[in-house]
């Protein structure tokens, strides 16, 4: 047996609190403690009425750092009275390393006295209990200007990234990465006033990201929105924001800790997440989490200028694919009453290839899903990042049903798009927030009608409100497309490397609605940064290479109207028009079938560079052969894009209805309003083109909607 560095009178002084005087006389049997004494440490209580007559049965005690009292932290063995203060104002502590470097003890002294909690989160949906383990050198403070504030010596060692704005963001610390600087997490702490967690690493190894005092509760659909902040009040909570009718009625409430967190807001969180998740009326409860590399920045391979692009290999994806020839076969580009939810960064709303795609009420519902975002509150407009519009445009773009060359071309123009923004210029939003998205997708399709979801992004890992979600897709047959992930520069290619959502295809539910799509370039070989596995990756499709005309994606864009861009975020929608061009020909088709009769379709993929590179899953899909087949198994094709007989085109604007005018296929609610508003305020339109004068109408919406339209 090792020989003890502390003395037992040291250690008996530190737990107790006492003097090392009166230690030594209670050990040597010349004073007693009094129950009041040791009242308040934490012990058992049979251990607390035992020890004041044999105090001996302390000595294996070891205390938690984050709930020393003041006179135990004077009493640590060997400190210097210098470090007492800063190591009780350096708390919450996660490891044995933190509280070295605040206290300058030695680490074996540590310990003997220490004991560092385990924490732990109960997944309700399974039971599974999950082990959490905070990550080293990372730590989340809530406060997004915090950092700004600090001393040079509390940041030193750590860099500081901004997440999110006002109230509800908060701030990422990182060690700089510098061998020669000496990190300091006890001041800095100090100076975040104690609300720090640490990042986490779980089950699968990866790392995660939750918010200070900040806790996810998802009720049941039949709790009111009263009860729901009634039971929130009883565990010391109060929710983030004035809810919108669509979070209330999906029974999500992100909620905020008021109550004492004791010295440990990791601890406190899932504690109350643990306690309150014991109730009947709530589903789950979970942390408040974010991610970091989600939405992978656009690789964009060209100038910004539009007069940069030559007119030249700009789609050869969709010539890859053979979809001119589906068009041509299906005698339509995709049926009005499929919807696809582009789930992303919001949609440029003003884009003259998107515009006419939207669905006609998109602007009736919430679609705003990024906490304290500036812009509108339930619009989903981009501003400032391009991604969720360059997704939208490889899906649904109208360029070949423009006829216009050098516009963006889409796999299913004809179907309707309602994008739900989850990313804004400043932050995505929390994962709860991306779970409600779906879900505000899946109340938004018609009980007639079918739907195809594309998730173009990642997660840090197993995340109980969008895993959830996704099973309620998957009982709703509502079909869910996802990115496999993108491999960053220096990081080792391995194949079925895990990446969620993606990874819900094969992993925890398995979800047979959802499809996890690589991406490959114009020679048929797997893109250089796509990931891969048989087991991962479903199918690949189009994603494109670095290196402009005839290697990347076209896209739709912004601010610049077009760009090229590369990644598996705009493989997967290729995937998603290909499903909905399906499910316009076979409504009642299920998703699984419509996958496995995709898979049946595809080209053989064979690998140039390592072998296992070939490991795509069914290989590469192919449009015209897959509606082919498609066809040839119906007896029936519906048929599609039927005319109203109600009403005659073109409409004269100036007698219109409201509801004549939202039958002009692919306009929407918000173009009609501004026409109807600017002639009722102006008068009479003496030409259509003086539909640019609302505001909300441009020449290239005009010239799309003109077969439809006169004034006369």
């Amino acid at each position: 047996m090792a020989q003890k560095i502390v003395s037992p009178i040291e250690k008996l002084a530190f737990i107790t609190g006492v003097s090392k005087q009166d230690a030594e006389l209670i050990l040597t049997g010349k004073k007693r403690f009094s129950i009041t004494q040791l009242t308040g440490l934490g012990l058992e209580k049979r251990k607390t009425e035992s020890a004041v007559t044999m105090p001996q049965i302390l000595l294996d005690t070891r205390l938690d750092p984050n709930q020393l009292r003041d006179n135990q932290i004077r009493n640590l063995p060997r400190i210097d009275a210098e470090r007492v203060p800063i190591v009780a104002q350096g708390r919450p502590y996660f490891s044995i390393e933190e509280f070295e470097a605040a206290s300058l003890l030695p680490r074996l002294v540590l310990q003997e006295i220490l004991s560092f909690r385990e924490y732990t989160h109960v997944d309700k949906t399974t039971g599974r209990i999950a082990k959490l383990i905070p990550e080293k050198g990372i730590y989340i403070s809530p406060s997004v200007d915090q950092f700004e504030e600090l001393g040079g010596n509390a940041l030193h060692g750590f860099h500081a990234t901004k997440m999110g704005e006002a109230t509800n963001g908060c701030t990422l610390f990182r060690l700089d990465g510098f061998e020669n600087i000496v990190s300091k997490p006890h001041l800095l702490k100090k100076d975040c006033n104690k609300k720090v967690l640490p990042g986490i690493r779980d089950a699968d190894g990866l790392t995660r990201y939750f918010v200070p005092l900040r806790v996810d509760v998802w009720f049941r659909y039949k709790v009111t929105t009263e009860r729901a902040i009634e039971i929130l009040k009883e565990f010391g909570l109060t929710p983030l924001r004035t809810f919108s009718p669509a979070l209330a009625q999906i029974g999500f409430y992100p909620a905020r800790m008021d109550a004492d967190w004791s010295g440990d807001p990791l601890a406190s969180m899932l504690d109350t997440i643990n306690r309150i998740q014991e109730l009947e009326e709530v589903a789950f409860a979970e942390p408040d989490e974010f991610g970091l590399s989600d939405f992978p920045p656009d690789i964009r391979s060209v100038g910004q200028l539009d007069e940069n692009f030559e007119n030249v290999g700009k789609y050869w994806n969709c010539d890859l694919l053979g979809v001119p020839n589906a068009h041509q076969q299906m005698k339509s580009t995709g049926a009005p009453k499929v919807t696809i939810f582009v789930i992303d960064s919001g949609l440029r709303l003003d884009h003259p290839d998107l515009q006419s795609s939207l669905r006609n009420d998109w602007m009736d519902h919430d679609l705003n899903y990024v906490m304290d975002d500036p812009e509108q509150e339930t619009s989903p407009a981009a501003t400032g990042i391009a991604h969720g519009t360059s997704v939208a445009s490889v899906v649904a773009a109208k360029g070949e049903m423009n006829g216009v060359e050098g516009t963006a071309r889409g796999i299913a123009p004809g179907c309707r798009i309602i994008p739900i923004k989850i990313s804004g210029a400043l932050a995505p939003s929390g994962y709860g927030f991306r779970a409600a998205a779906i879900r505000q997708a899946l109340a938004l399709v018609p009980a007639d009608q079918r739907a195809v979801i594309n998730l173009s992004w990642g997660m840090s890992g197993d995340h109980i409100g969008i895993r959830e979600a996704l099973k309620e897709a998957d009982r709703q047959d509502v079909a869910v497309t996802t990115s496999a992930g993108n491999y960053q520069p220096g990081e080792q290619k391995i194949a079925n490397k895990l990446h969620y959502p993606s990874a819900y295809s094969h992993t925890g539910p398995k979800l047979g609605c959802l499809c996890s799509v690589a991406a490959f370039n114009v020679t048929r070989q797997l893109a250089s940064y796509s990931y891969f596995g048989n087991e991962s990756v479903t199918f690949a499709s189009p994603g494109g290479e670095l290196g402009g005309i005839g290697s990347a994606i076209y896209v739709a864009s912004l601010p610049e109207n077009y760009n090229y861009v590369a990644g598996t975020s705009f493989a997967a929608p290729h995937v998603v028009g290909l499903i909905a061009l399906i499910f316009s020909l076979a409504p009642k088709m299920s998703t699984v079938d419509a996958i496995q009769l995709i898979k049946e379709n595809c080209d053989p993929f064979q690998a140039v560079n390592e072998p296992n590179w070939s490991q795509i899953g069914a290989g590469m899909i192919n449009v015209e052969r897959t509606i082919r087949a498609l066809l040839n198994a119906i007896t029936e094709p519906p048929t599609i894009d039927e005319p109203n007989p109600e009403v005659s085109f073109p409409l004269n604007i100036n007698i219109a209805s409201r509801e004549e005018l939202l039958m002009v296929p692919g306009i929407n609610a918000w173009l009609v309003d501004s026409l109807i508003s600017y002639r009722n305020t102006m008068g009479p339109y003496t030409s259509i083109w003086h539909l640019v004068f609302t505001g909300s109408w441009d020449f290239a919406i005009v010239l799309v909607f003109s077969p439809f339209l006169t004034c006369t």
